[in-house]
């Protein structure tokens, strides 16, 4: 698939609608059939230019979104994991830890101690100097 340079702006453009629109709902129920249709796209053809615009398949790219949305929360809230998970749009906890795992390398659990602790060590560090 080549994208011809008088369509190219116009593909990319959509495509930015796209990503918007990701960004603005990854907590709902959001699938490459619906989202291709809302759009004006064929299923195939929106995830092929998924792939070939932004290098990764229109799920992963979800998932980055919804991963990302949940790292801040697990940072700046006191809600639960699992609570954190549902509201970023996953339907299990399984799915959701395997796949903070996959991107982040860790457990979501395993992340808000890690960041806690960073948190912890900056502060500790200040006050041993005012003492």
């Amino acid at each position: 698939m080549e994208l011809k340079s008088e369509g190219r702006k116009d593909l990319l453009y959509r495509i930015g609608q796209v990503v918007e629109y990701m960004e603005n709902n990854y907590m709902e129920q959001i699938t490459l059939s619906d989202t291709a249709e809302k759009f004006g796209f064929s299923e195939h053809y929106l995830s092929r230019l998924f792939k070939r615009v932004l290098g990764v398949p229109f799920r992963q790219y979800l998932n980055i979104i919804r991963i990302k949305h949940a790292s801040e929360s697990i940072i700046l809230n006191k809600e639960s994991i699992s609570d954190i998970a549902f509201n970023c749009g996953f339907n299990s906890i399984s799915t959701f830890n395997r796949t903070f795992r996959e991107i982040k390398g860790c457990t979501p659990l395993q992340y808000r101690k890690m960041q806690w602790n960073h948190q912890n060590d900056g502060k500790g560090g200040q006050d041993e100097k005012q003492r």
